[in-house]
């Protein structure tokens, strides 16, 4: 009932979800019973025909089957935004949502960081699921301050594996670290999703922040666990003072609107540095995609 619960809220929450209803709601029940009854994983075709496999507990892919896009707001801004020049950073990448949709379906150059073993394999198998993927490069590897080896919790069913002491009691694995400047990669977009490890991150990345070509961080501000760095109000200086402006992003408009702090509507906050016409001039150039019978 918990399961149902919680769909029905984010259903009528999401702003996909909530004007395809019926799709939506056909889609959970039918995965519900397939997952039930097949006890294995599911092949779903997403936006432009790109694949990924799913299976129960991992979110951002399941939020992507019921509604299209599990981080409405911060995927389609990518979905518009993005096109073959870009150069795009996946920095926890998970099982591959950011990458896929980056990568496979506007075929941008991608490089994925992944540190934990068994969902980099994952992440692997989505990206091979594809065809049309030698754009596409993967690091099984965490980023941070210092190249050094650190403990991060590893749980098969979780999606929020995060850094941890050497005396933390949960089940953890030690994983090599490095930063991200030591790749010398020329970004333009990077994505963050670290679980309460963004300052470190961030710090091992200051001449890719320094490099004009950077216009776009999307980072998710996180302190849910007991060891997350605190203050986001540190991270937030530190990208700010490299130019960046945080904004929100209103996709059925394709409007931009600048912010004083991060974004309230949810934990990731987009950052933009450039005049506001050369990001309204590359969002309103894309084409609709259509996400869950709805034109995006």
């Amino acid at each position: 009932m918990y399961k149902l619960f919680r769909f029905i809220k984010n259903l009528l929450k999401h702003p996909i979800g909530s004007k395809s209803i019926l799709l939506t709601a056909k889609k959970f029940v039918l995965f519900q019973a397939f997952f039930r009854l097949m006890k294995g994983e599911y092949i779903f075709t997403w936006i432009e025909e790109s694949k990924f496999i799913v299976s129960p507990g991992e979110t951002g892919l399941t939020g992507n089957l019921y509604f299209g896009l599990h981080d409405f707001e911060d995927m389609s801004f990518l979905l518009h935004y993005l096109n073959e020049k870009d150069v795009f950073v996946d920095i926890g990448s998970n099982v591959g949502s950011y990458t896929i949709l980056s990568g496979i379906i506007k075929q941008c150059v991608v490089h994925s960081f992944e540190p934990i073993p068994a969902t980099f394999k994952k992440l692997k198998r989505n990206i091979d699921l594809n065809s049309n993927h030698k754009n596409i490069n993967l690091y099984n590897v965490g980023l941070g301050e210092l190249k050094q080896q650190l403990y991060f919790t590893n749980s098969l069913t979780s999606t929020v594996n995060h850094v941890v002491s050497e005396k933390s009691e949960l089940d953890k694995i030690k994983i090599e670290v490095n930063t991200l400047d030591s790749y010398k990669i020329n970004s333009t977009v990077v994505k963050i999703d670290v679980e309460g490890f963004e300052k470190s991150v961030l710090k091992g990345a200051i001449q890719t922040l320094n490099n004009k070509d950077l216009k776009v961080i999307l980072i998710e501000f996180n302190e849910l666990f007991p060891e997350s760095e605190p203050s986001q109000t540190g991270i937030f200086e530190l990208i700010t003072s490299k130019g960046f402006i945080p904004y929100s992003y209103n996709p059925f408009k394709r409007e931009l609107l600048e912010l004083d702090k991060i974004n309230p509507k949810g934990n990731n906050t987009l950052f933009l540095r450039g005049p506001v016409e050369f990001f309204n001039d590359k969002l309103n150039a894309s084409k609709k995609y259509l996400v869950n019978g709805i034109y995006v």
